[in-house]
């Protein structure tokens, strides 16, 4: 097998420019493989990235990575202007062909095109390989899904030819099939050359040769002014969770065992504190029967203070490094995710009518049946959502599942686009998470939700704030300082804590860009509502935590004409 120039960084530290540290000391390799990287939002995974590239320098130490290294960003679908030709990363090469079929005579187009004569051939079977054969190369990349956006980056990966691949969150918005497409792409790369995937899918994760974490400042001293640092283990994702949960039953092993030790030095100073007042009470004593010479108990009372001093300060040693070992002990515990809210004033009745949708004109059912109709979960030609179910809508990127919630949220007519279902009704009290998060950086945290529910007082929103894992002075943070993870949270928590309560709330493709543990706050929080859900996702593990009723298939649907 050859040897490629791993991914790597030694003794890497990097602050930025206002001080602030973001990494300490990071020493890592990757080599030929499949390896992921996991880390809190914040935790610095994109940071990293944009140092092994090179497009941020460290404040010391090193990052390398092959000359040919090639990163899929997670904002792919961000530039609207731009066409699937540059998308697939072959921009340059086919509007230096255009120059020369134009009749250029100069040489800069010919160094570009170099050998690629064939490029537009090769790009479109790339493209019909990943189910796109339909898309022209000159497309805007604004008339695509998110997810396919993201098959044609994953075209362009073949194309390269890279000696390495970064991929920052590589599932996010893929369907079923385009995920096994991209399974698939992965086997054949990963054993010729480093793979580094930045990832919260379990799957994919469970899938890699190794697992580096970046840890969070939290994790380590306990000072979120403290930098991250990495850790890496062999092995797929329950490898990495085998070796957490070793970790922390003896972190918490530990924590107990100081914690005794406070307490029994904290017991000997009390009863120490206590003999010594013994022993000052009966020298007051001796000292008022006179039943010894006064020189002499002069003396002892001047030895008796300076024991007493000493044996404080014994006490008092012993005690602060009893204290310390268990503060060490403790920042090794990770703080608990575990939340849970209680929703009372979202409860619907079972047979509660919340959406109903029938077809749009022209639109038809692809199967028919009683067998199909099972197969498919529901009714797809009139839909009722009664009660609280929880129901996903389903099918393949660009299928349409982002307009039918536009439609659903009330969006006019004018502004989205055709939809396969008509809403005949909607109940009132909804609401949306969609999946790019927009809140007013100016507010608090608490300021955000009093305006969601300004009825209730400050501290009932205080304290379910607080089970929502924003406690004490978090909560008087501005939004814009929060990181991406806690402005989810924030935007989540501004839904279900308002007023009137939701009966439906609309999710669209919810844990997109989130950590693992953001992840699982999200399954925690929603866990307490107790309406309806309508849900577009393509985590299954998020969609078997939530639990799914039933699921609506746009595949299952076709357009005449």
């Amino acid at each position: 097998m050859p040897t490629h120039t791993p991914l790597s960084c030694n003794a890497l530290t990097f602050t930025w420019p206002d001080g602030t540290p973001c990494l300490a000391d990071l020493t890592v390799s990757w080599g030929t493989g499949l390896h992921g990287l996991i880390g809190a939002n914040g935790s610095g995974k994109t940071t990293l990235v944009r140092l092994l590239t090179g497009e941020l320098s460290p404040t010391s130490g090193t990052a390398g990575t092959p000359a040919r290294t090639l990163v899929l960003r997670q904002d792919l679908g961000l530039d609207t202007a731009a066409t699937v030709g540059e998308l697939l990363g072959i921009g340059p090469i086919l509007a230096a062909l255009d120059a020369v079929a134009a009749g250029s005579v100069g040489v800069a187009p010919y160094e570009v095109i170099g050998d690629d004569w064939d490029i537009a051939e090769r790009a479109r079977a790339e493209l019909d390989r990943a189910g796109l054969g339909d898309l022209g190369l000159d497309r805007a990349v604004g008339t695509l899904s998110g997810g396919q956006a993201v098959r044609v980056a994953l075209a362009g990966v073949r194309l390269a030819r890279p000696a390495a691949l970064i991929l920052d969150e590589p599932t996010n918005n893929l369907d079923g099939p385009a995920r096994v497409r991209l399974a698939d792409l992965l086997d054949e790369l990963r054993a010729r050359i480093p793979i580094v995937a930045i990832s919260h899918d379990r799957a994919l994760l469970e899938t890699c040769d190794s697992i580096a974490e970046l840890v969070p400042a939290e994790f380590t001293r306990g000072n979120l002014q403290v930098a991250a640092t990495i850790r890496r283990f062999e092995g797929g994702f329950s490898a990495w969770e085998a070796a957490i949960e070793a970790e922390q039953d003896a972190a918490s092993r530990r924590v107990r065992d100081a914690r005794s030790v406070v307490d029994k030095e904290k017991r000997d100073r009390v009863q120490q504190q206590t003999k010594q007042a013994r022993d000052e009470r009966r020298g007051r004593t001796f000292e008022q029967n006179k039943r010894h010479p006064r020189i002499v108990m002069r003396a002892e009372k001047r030895q008796a203070e300076r024991s007493a001093a000493k044996s404080r300060e014994v006490m008092a040693d012993r005690e602060r490094a009893a204290q310390e070992a268990l503060a060490e002990a403790e920042e090794a515990v990770r703080e608990s995710r575990d939340v849970y809210l209680d929703l009372p004033a979202t409860s619907v009745g079972a047979g509660t009518t919340i959406l109903e949708l029938r077809l749009a004109p022209g639109v038809r059912r692809v199967a028919s049946g009683e067998e199909d109709e099972a197969a498919l979960g529901t009714d797809v030609e009139h839909v009722i959502v009664t009660g609280p179910e929880h129901v996903r809508l389903a099918g393949a990127n660009g299928s349409g599942k982002t307009t039918l919630l536009r439609r659903v949220l009330g969006v006019p007519a004018e502004e989205a686009p055709p939809s396969a279902y008509e809403v005949e009704y909607r109940i009132a009290e909804a609401g949306y998470l969609p999946q790019r998060i927009e809140l007013d950086p100016g507010p608090t945290v608490l300021e955000t939700v009093i305006r969601a529910n300004p009825v209730a007082s400050e501290q009932e929103l205080r304290d379910d704030l607080a089970r929502l894992l924003f406690r004490r002075e978090r909560v008087f943070a501005p939004v814009g300082t929060l990181s991406g993870g806690e402005r989810f949270r924030v935007a989540l928590a501004r839904i279900l804590l308002a007023s009137p309560a939701p009966r439906l709330v609309v999710l669209d493709e919810p844990t997109n860009n989130l950590d693992m543990p953001t992840v699982d706050w999200l399954v925690g929080a929603l866990a307490g509502f107790r309406g309806a859900l309508l849900v577009v996702s393509h985590d299954e593990d998020f969609l078997d935590r939530l639990g799914v009723h039933r699921v609506l298939d746009l595949d299952a649907l076709t357009r005449r004409g």
